[in-house]
C-alpha cells in the first residue's frame, strides 16, 4: 500500500460499497459503511460495479451506493489519474515523443450526476 511504499503514517479502515456491498448485505451503501466514512478524514474509493449488476433495478445497482455516499458528503468532483506506462507508448496513435511521459490528473466535475439523481427521485414521487 501507499503508506508502506512512501513511509506514511496512515490509519486505514475499509467498508463495503457498490456491488460487493449489495452481494454481502443487500444494500449498495450499508449504514455501517456510511458510519465508518463519517468517522474518517478522507475517503478513497475504487470501482463499485461491473456488468454483473447491469440487470439490477436502479435502487440496487452499485452506482446507487456511490451516488449515496457522494450526496452525503457533498462530493463535487472525482480525480482520474492517467499515466501511460513505457510499455504502451508505442501502442498510442499519437507520436511517441508526445505521450512518452504522460502523467495527467483529470478532475471530473460531478454536480450533473447529483442533479440527475434529484430529477429521478422527483419523477418517482
Amino acid at each position: 500500500m501507499l503508506d508502506q511504499k512512501y513511509s506514511l503514517d496512515l490509519e486505514v479502515s475499509e467498508g463495503l460499497l457498490g456491488g460487493i456491498a449489495y452481494a454481502q448485505t443487500g444494500d449498495p451503501l450499508p449504514k455501517e459503511t456510511l458510519d465508518k466514512a463519517k468517522e474518517n478524514e478522507a475517503i478513497l474509493l475504487g470501482a463499485v460495479g461491473g456488468p454483473k449488476w447491469d440487470q439490477f433495478s436502479s435502487e440496487k445497482r452499485p452506482e446507487k451506493g456511490l451516488l449515496g455516499i457522494g450526496s452525503e458528503f457533498d462530493f463535487f468532483a472525482n480525480l482520474r489519474p492517467a499515466i501511460l506506462s513505457k510499455e504502451l507508448v508505442s501502442a498510442s496513435t499519437l507520436k511517441e515523443e508526445k505521450v512518452a511521459n504522460l502523467d495527467l490528473l483529470i478532475v471530473r466535475e460531478l454536480t450533473g450526476v447529483f442533479i440527475l439523481e434529484s430529477q429521478e427521485e422527483r419523477l418517482r414521487a
